[in-house]
C-alpha cells in the first residue's frame, strides 16, 4: 500500500470508525458508508465504531447501525462507556444524563445515585453527559458533591455544534457608546 507520498506502508489491520459524520449525519445514512463497511467487515478487517454520543444506549446505536445495513453487535464503543471505564466497579456515582450513561456505569457496577442521596450520603464521582431532564436541584447536588470531593467525570468536552450554545455560532461583540459590551 502507497501512502499519500508515495512512501510503502503497511495496509490497516483494523478500522475504527466514528458515527456521526462518517457512517451517518442525524438520522440518514452517508451514502456509500454501509457498502464500504461491509466491504472492509467481508475482507476480514476489525471494525470498531465509536460515538461521543453518550445519551443514546449502545443497543440503540446497534440498531440505527443495521437499520442502514452495517454490521455492529457488541462492536459500538461510545463516550459513556469510556467515561464508566475510569472507575472501579461498586463506586457510587451521582449522573447528569440519559440512559447511555446510565446502561454504561450498570455494565462497569457502579451504583448510580439519587440527588438526595448523593446530598445526603457522598459519591465517590459525578458523571456528567447529555442530559435533556437537567434540573437546578440535580445540577446544585453535583455541584456540592465536587465540592466535597467527588470526582468529576464528563463524557465530552465541548458544546454539540447544532445547538444555540455552539462556541461558533457566538454573536460578534462590541462596544456601545457608554463603553459596555452589547450584543449585535
Amino acid at each position: 500500500m502507497l501512502a499519500a507520498d508515495g512512501a510503502d506502508v503497511e495496509p490497516p489491520s483494523a478500522w475504527i470508525l466514528d458515527l456521526d459524520g462518517v457512517v451517518w449525519t442525524g438520522a440518514d445514512p452517508i451514502a456509500g458508508s454501509a457498502e464500504a463497511i461491509d466491504r472492509l467487515q467481508a475482507e476480514g478487517l476489525p471494525t470498531l465504531f465509536v460515538t461521543n454520543n453518550s445519551f443514546s444506549r449502545i443497543s440503540e446505536l446497534e440498531d440505527k447501525l443495521a437499520r442502514f445495513g452495517v454490521r455492529a453487535d457488541g462492536m459500538v464503543v461510545s463516550s459513556a462507556a469510556a467515561a464508566a471505564s475510569l472507575l472501579e466497579s461498586d463506586t457510587r456515582a451521582f449522573v447528569l444524563g440519559g440512559p447511555g450513561v446510565m446502561d454504561a456505569l450498570d455494565d462497569r457496577g457502579v451504583e448510580s445515585v439519587g440527588a438526595a442521596e448523593a446530598e445526603h450520603d457522598g459519591v465517590d464521582a459525578v458523571v456528567v453527559g447529555l442530559d435533556w431532564g437537567l434540573s437546578y436541584g440535580r445540577l446544585s447536588a453535583a455541584v456540592l458533591a465536587i465540592r466535597a470531593g467527588a470526582r468529576f467525570i464528563a463524557t465530552r468536552r465541548h458544546v454539540p455544534e447544532r445547538t444555540r450554545l455552539s462556541p461558533r455560532r457566538r454573536r460578534h461583540r462590541r462596544r456601545g457608546a457608554n463603553g459596555h459590551r452589547r450584543c449585535s
